[in-house]
């Protein structure tokens, strides 16, 4: 599988028409996806993106924490990634 992130930044003007461009960052990674079937696996994996993003955030404190139900129906996936490419400009 291929997954491609990227982010623009700063819009650059110019004083030459075709020389306007704008800052980005851009990440492609290539491997083989897997979805987590395991409930356990399931809740680490996204209590984790949620600890990344909000660390100082606590399930059961400031937020209700992930239910079963919601767990059902949510998928969750892993990447075993075996190359990777970015541009940072």
């Amino acid at each position: 599988m291929c997954f491609e992130a990227s982010e623009h930044g700063e819009f650059l003007p110019s004083n030459v028409a075709l020389e306007f461009t704008v800052q980005y960052q851009s990440a492609s990674v290539f491997g083989k996806i897997r979805v987590i079937e395991e409930d356990e696996e399931k809740r680490r994996a996204l209590y984790g993106l949620i600890g990344k993003y909000y660390p100082t955030m606590t399930a059961g404190k400031e937020y209700r924490p992930i239910t079963d139900q919601e767990l059902k129906r949510t998928s969750v996936y892993t990447i075993a990634i075996e190359s990777w490419s970015g541009i940072f400009e």
